[in-house]
This record gives C-alpha cells, structure tokens and sequence, in this order.
C-alpha cells in the first residue's frame, strides 16, 4: 500500500502569516472558542459539585464523631485546591480566548509588504 501524496491546494495545515499568541488547551482549528470555553465552564461547575459532595460527607462524617473542625479542616484541604484551581486555570483561559480573539480580529491573518 502507498500513499498519496499530500494535496498542495489543500491549507488547512498552513501556518498563518505573523505571530499570534499560542494555546496549549485551546484550538482554533477546532470549535470556536466559545464553545470551548463553555465546555470548560461546564467541567468547572461539575468539579465543583462532586468536590463540595466529598467535603460535605467528610465534615459530616467527622461532624457525628464531635470533631466538625477537623472535618471542616480536611474538606478545607479537599476542596480549596481542586475548585480553586480549576477556577483559576478556567479565568485564565478565557483571558487566553479573548486574547486570541483580539489578535485575530485585528487582521493578524493578513500580510503587509513593507
């Protein structure tokens, strides 16, 4: 079996003329960045609930041992990380998705002579 060889009119794989700010997470030959940054939005919320569950249980669950402080403590250590940091990772990549935005729309895309 051989294969073809690649298409030269075909760019979808073409790089774009001048710099632009590059993503590790989000893609713009996929779907736009709305509808990523929505999914992502989405994740965060469910992160949240099923974390807020777990600590709940463990304060609880302490709580019926006369001990909600270390409850509160160790659902303090749970949930702090996880839901902050994936608020914080979800906030920096809108500001990523509006900067990619603000690069594209300024015509990044279009070559000058000069």
């Amino acid at each position: 079996m051989s294969q073809e060889p690649p298409d030269p009119t075909d760019r979808r794989d073409a790089p774009r003329p001048g710099p632009r700010p590059t993503s590790s997470r989000l893609r713009l030959d996929a779907e736009p960045l709305d509808v990523q940054l929505a999914r992502r939005r989405a994740v965060c919320w469910v992160l949240t609930a099923v974390t807020t569950a777990i600590a709940a249980a463990f304060l609880a669950l302490f709580a019926a041992f006369d001990r909600p402080d270390l409850g509160l403590a160790l659902a303090a250590l749970l949930w702090l990380p996880i839901v902050g940091g994936s608020w914080w990772d979800f906030s920096r990549l809108a500001r990523e998705a509006r900067t990619l935005e603000e690069h594209l729309a300024d015509g990044a895309g279009s070559s000058t002579d000069g």
